[in-house]
């Protein structure tokens, strides 16, 4: 997948224009040959997927079958090494900041608040800031460290939506 340079990101506030636009059959996520390698050792082998608008989809199989890797792709936060990913047309890299995923074991900063968290986070993702606070940094369940969070106020960290922020 060729890395886009020079190319703008689009915004949380013209994502929603941005979908509306995409035909009815476009796949939300289209993966084609979808590939990785870490060195010598091939962490995700061609695989194809074409998940539609509105469809829920997991990967299932055992330790090391490169599920995380492919959903890290998907997410934009890692390249593949070759093949194609794309979300609603456009290839992941570069919807990584409207995209994001939530692993059984989350990884977010227990002696940070949510707020932290969730700036955090963003500022990895190149999140722009104000997209950030639109997403509830500075909302009341911002206040706590996520060790005093219940299980499901950090799964919903960062939405007013129950999304999550990256």
């Amino acid at each position: 997948m060729a890395e886009a340079t020079g190319t703008p990101v689009t915004t949380a506030a013209t994502l929603s224009s941005m979908i509306s636009d995409v035909s009815p059959t476009m796949s939300a996520v289209r993966v084609v040959r979808l590939a990785k390698k870490y060195g010598d050792t091939q962490a995700v082998g061609g695989i194809d997927l074409d998940i539609g608008r509105g469809e829920i989809f997991g990967l299932i199989g055992p330790d090391g079958a490169g599920k995380t890797t492919t959903f890290q792709i998907l997410a934009g936060v890692m390249e593949a090494t070759s093949g194609v990913a794309e979300i609603f047309g456009r290839p992941a890299r570069l919807m990584r900041s409207q995209t994001g995923y939530l692993t059984q074991a989350f990884s977010l900063y227990p002696e940070l608040t949510v707020k932290e968290n969730i700036r955090y986070i963003g500022d990895l993702r190149s999140v722009p800031p104000r997209d950030i606070a639109s997403r509830g940094g500075t909302s009341r369940a911002a206040r706590p460290a996520i060790s005093r969070c219940s299980t499901c106020c950090a799964f919903r960290t960062g939405s007013r939506d129950g999304s999550v922020v990256a």
